[in-house]
């Protein structure tokens, strides 16, 4: 690609392109940073009430056969629960608006974003480690990057709530799966709704795959109709 001059990203991180080498080759990189952001907002909300509910295991038992609510034990009120947002960008201030109208409070960790423009949003500023302490539900809105990845392994999931569930919209390597599978199924954390998976597809013997306290489905927050075509409008007018 000799005479290439700007690689676009039809999305909104670039962790699957090699920025220092297009750097090095003065190959300009740019993104769609608006793209998908109300369809990611909406699942990272729906796959915090599926978990909290427990929607998805009682859904399964009921299509088995059984029909019984005790299974679901313990189930908590929604209400006044803690969001922990683990950054603060345009997606996570969609959700934290999403579930403070489900009287929720919100506290975020963001080494990047002002203690003033989170209590404009009504969300207090944390460190990770209030975050984790606090939080019934920990939400991941992170690019994934060498600083980043495997931000999340058996220290974090262990200085987490043993009642509180992790929501991941953003990118699978953000937590260290083997460390995930062991905080659930020895119980160190209640549940997670992932939307993501460090290796995709999943590997067909994962064990997150066997844990009826896991809620995952496909890469699929970003999708819909709508999304897939301002993707395409939004990334040929960067070159207008």
């Amino acid at each position: 690609m000799k005479k290439c001059k700007v690689v676009t990203r039809h999305g909104i991180g670039v962790d699957s392109i090699d920025v220092e080498v297009a750097t090095e080759h003065k190959i300009c990189i740019v993104n769609v940073p608006e793209y998908c952001i109300d369809e990611v907002s909406d699942y990272a909300f729906a796959l915090a009430l599926a978990c909290v509910r427990k929607v998805v295991m009682l859904d399964s038992t009921v299509k088995k056969g059984k029909w019984d609510f005790k299974i679901s034990a313990p189930v908590f009120r929604l209400r006044n629960m803690k969001l922990g947002l683990v950054r603060f960008g345009n997606i996570a201030r969609i959700v934290s608006r999403r579930l403070q109208a489900f009287s929720l409070s919100v506290l975020a960790h963001d080494p990047y974003i002002s203690p003033s423009i989170m209590t404009q949003n009504t969300v207090r500023k944390v460190n990770l480690e209030e975050l984790l302490a606090e939080a019934d539900i920990v939400s991941l809105h992170l690019p994934l990057t060498k600083d980043t990845k495997y931000m999340f392994t058996d220290k974090e999931f262990k200085l987490m709530k043993d009642t509180a569930f992790l929501v991941n919209t953003g990118r699978g390597p953000l937590n260290k799966e083997k460390d995930l599978c062991k905080a659930l199924s020895e119980r160190w954390i209640a549940g997670a709704g992932l939307a993501v998976a460090e290796k995709e597809p999943i590997d067909p013997n994962s064990d997150l795959l066997n844990l009826e306290n896991v809620t995952i489905t496909p890469h699929v927050a970003f999708y819909s109709e709508e999304s897939l075509k301002d993707l395409q409008r939004s990334a040929a007018r960067l070159f207008l």
